[in-house]
């Protein structure tokens, strides 16, 4: 089974996380929130690489506006030989 064995998710506020805890380890599925101190726009960044080889990399703007709760959720899964990030 082809495994997340790297995963870091930047933010965009400075901060970032690294090899979060899985949602399901037995599927390779990641589910990541963040919660942002105050409205903005950020650029979050995931990279990810497997057991395998295989990396990938997964670009996102998210624009927060007054009145909107700032909190960015991340689903990273890995299944057989492919890599998918949304």
């Amino acid at each position: 089974f082809n495994q997340i064995n790297h995963l870091k998710v930047d933010w965009g506020d400075n901060t970032s996380s690294i090899n979060p805890e899985p949602l399901y380890p037995n599927l390779g599925l990641y589910e990541i929130s963040h919660i942002y101190s105050k409205e903005d726009t950020y650029h979050i960044r995931l990279d990810a690489n497997t057991s395998c080889g295989q990396s990938a990399t997964q670009t996102s703007t998210i624009v927060f506006q007054t009145n909107t709760t700032p909190v960015a959720n991340v689903e990273c899964l890995t299944y057989n030989l492919l890599v998918t990030c949304k």
